[in-house]
């Protein structure tokens, strides 16, 4: 469970300074150069400034922005503790769900962070591709962004495919190993081996005890048996 739990925190790591670093390096380039083309009429690096969400939805309203991510990220953080408690771990389709929500996670802590530290979230990744093809602009993003799309996609991909079968907990997930019914039935043995030891000590502590009893009533039955013959109406007459 800590391993795990490490390599998530890794993850989580890796994914943030990736969006992070690339904002931090690539937005002075790109406005000190302009536009960058990585692949002609598919991908370009533009700067842009974005004061809303995705597609520039609810533009300027940093706070309510700042409230809904941490709510997001809590419930996030909320279902990655679940996951550890409730799901089997050891199943590769739980570690894929661990793995994207730490891409999520990073994707919403690197853009709360633009928002807390400059009121806006700093964008560079053009998709030309769609204007190329729809004759349409998209939404220029960032790194973050591509986490958080990414994850969701995944997620829901998860949800369909591996949700139920993860979240089984039938006899595969609860069975215990070979090894832990040895040592169950060893120990069961060994507890039954203490009682009995236990009864036989009893018992012989008491024996002594009862053969005692049993000697003192012998004794005192013969006495009154000696008693009566030594006491007879002929002693009686003659003592008269």
């Amino acid at each position: 469970m800590i391993a795990l739990i490490l390599v998530e925190v890794v993850l989580f790591g890796v994914f943030l300074a990736t969006d992070l670093l690339s904002k931090h390096f690539v937005m002075p380039f790109l406005e000190a150069n302009g536009d960058y083309v990585l692949i002609d009429k598919v991908l370009t690096l533009t700067p842009a400034y974005n004061t809303g969400a995705g597609f520039s939805m609810l533009s300027g309203k940093t706070g309510w922005l700042i409230a809904i991510t941490v709510v997001g990220l809590v419930l996030l953080l909320a279902f990655t503790v679940y996951a550890h408690l409730k799901i089997n771990t050891k199943k590769k389709s739980t570690k894929f769900l661990l793995v994207l929500l730490m891409m999520m996670l990073a994707g919403g802590v690197g853009n709360l962070v633009d928002r807390i530290a400059f009121g806006y979230v700093r964008d560079f990744i053009d998709y030309t591709v769609v204007e190329t093809l729809f004759h349409r602009s998209f939404a220029i993003c960032n790194v973050a962004d591509v986490w958080l799309t990414v994850g969701m996609i995944l997620l829901i991909v998860y949800v369909i495919f591996f949700w139920r079968d993860s979240n089984k907990v039938g006899a595969e997930a609860v069975k215990p190993d070979a090894y832990q019914v040895e040592t169950a039935e060893r120990l069961l043995m060994q507890e039954k081996e203490r009682a009995v030891d236990l009864s036989q000590v009893c018992f012989k502590e008491s024996k002594p005890a009862e053969e005692a009893a049993t000697v003192e009533e012998e004794k005192a039955i013969a006495g009154e048996q000696a008693s009566d013959y030594t006491h007879t109406p002929d002693d009686e007459g003659v003592g008269e």
